[in-house]
């Protein structure tokens, strides 16, 4: 049994008073590690009426948002994840680029004699040139990018 010294007994309101400081406290940093709101984005990728299998979509902003990023899986699908990894896109202005696989560089130039043509034209490999903008918006976004609307 635990002694107190005389009047230095904690008294029961004291305790409860102490508990729920407590758990107010742990319900407030539990949601400092919420994600900021922002939309996702997902959608495929296609050209010359197939879905591209490999590659990466980038998307760069206009503004100060942060570069986003996504692999194309194999049925020409992407999803887009932020510098912190996670799947919310800062709302906002945003010019993508499509970057082939890495066994065909899109840099390459575009010309019949060259032995290995580039999976996509090189104008969407590049901020640049590439005619593909975009509107990110809270929620969710679809964005099917079908690179033969923009010869």
């Amino acid at each position: 049994m635990i002694g107190y010294a005389r009047g230095l007994r904690p008294s029961c309101s004291v305790m409860n008073w102490f508990g729920f400081a407590l758990l107010i406290s742990a319900l407030l940093l539990s949601g400092c590690n919420r994600e900021a709101p922002g939309g996702i984005v997902r959608g495929k990728v296609s050209y010359k009426g197939k879905t591209l299998e490999k590659g990466s979509v980038v998307f760069y902003p206009s503004g100060t948002a942060q570069v986003c990023h996504g692999n194309i899986q194999k049925d020409g699908a992407f999803k887009l994840e932020n510098q912190v990894r996670t799947e919310r896109v800062e709302p906002g202005k945003y010019t993508a680029i499509i970057v082939a696989d890495n066994t065909e560089i899109a840099a390459m130039k575009e010309d019949p004699l060259f032995p290995v043509q580039p999976t996509v034209p090189f104008k969407f490999a590049s901020v640049a040139t590439s005619p593909l903008k975009y509107d990110v918006v809270l929620g969710e976004n679809e964005f099917d990018i079908n690179l033969d609307n923009f010869k």
